[in-house]
């Protein structure tokens, strides 16, 4: 027992650091934020082989019409927007509001408060980018939202991502708690799907990515067939020249 204590304090302290870090990094001008994670990005490429050759891999079976200086070019891009990422969660959880409002720019609100008047629900459906944490901060400035997540691996960790979201958001519930999930539904409340949502052997298909069979998560069609919620795609995505976040609210899918 006191071997796992030894082994588990350096690993831990280590990420109370660099999450000290991260909080005290938020004074810098959010440009500079970013060029520091892009700078992040590039090393991690350099220095975890696995994960590079996985990426390189990934990239070559996605888009066989690239050249190889193309690919390369792509992998680093990838990497850079990864270390952009980490950066991205200290902005959304420790930059003060007049700072962070002034980096969002919103399009396509209609569609929500349409999809509310319908007294459903709104089924937020996110896509696998590098900003999650951006996207529940800007939903917390705009709606009462409750977040459904699969927690993380490390204890700590996962403690800092469900205390900040709860921050941001309404409140945050596991994806196994289904009777709470469709309750918050049926009262015509938003939820958002975050993209760390597990693939399950229940709550899969396999659909084409890229012409690619890949498994797929099925859990955001199942819970709108349930509640009949209306299911609004909304993504944020960067704007040239570290000027922010276009947050984007898509027409409703159709169901």
């Amino acid at each position: 027992m006191r071997q796992q204590v030894t082994e588990k304090q350096p690993y831990e302290k280590s990420l109370r650091l660099a999450f000290r870090l991260l909080r005290f990094s938020t004074r810098l001008k959010y440009s500079t934020l970013m060029s520091i994670g892009r700078f992040l990005g590039r090393r991690v490429m350099q220095l975890d082989a696995e994960h590079t050759r996985i990426a390189a891999i990934n990239i070559d079976t996605c888009f066989p019409i690239l050249t190889p200086q193309q690919n390369r070019e792509l992998l680093q891009e990838h990497f850079e927007n990864a270390g952009m990422g980490i950066m991205e969660m200290a902005v959304s959880w420790w930059f003060p509001d007049d700072r962070f409002k002034k980096l969002v720019h919103i399009k396509g609100l209609n569609h929500l408060k349409t999809a509310l008047q319908k007294n459903k629900g709104v089924i937020f459906a996110s896509a696998q980018f590098t900003t999650p944490d951006v996207l529940s901060r800007c939903l917390g400035e705009i709606i009462e939202t409750t977040a459904v997540y699969h927690p993380h691996s490390n204890a700590f960790i996962d403690g800092c991502i469900r205390s900040y979201r709860e921050k941001q958001l309404k409140q945050v519930l596991i994806h196994e708690d289904m009777k709470a999930i469709t309750e918050t539904l049926k009262n015509n409340k938003a939820v958002l799907f975050t993209h760390d949502m597990p693939v399950e052997h229940k709550q899969f298909t396999f659909a084409d990515f890229f012409t690619i069979p890949a498994a797929t998560n099925t859990v955001i069609s199942r819970f709108a067939r349930m509640t009949h919620a209306v299911v609004i795609p909304v993504t944020v995505l960067r704007r040239p020249n570290d000027e922010g976040y276009n947050l984007i609210f898509e027409s409703p899918l159709p169901g």
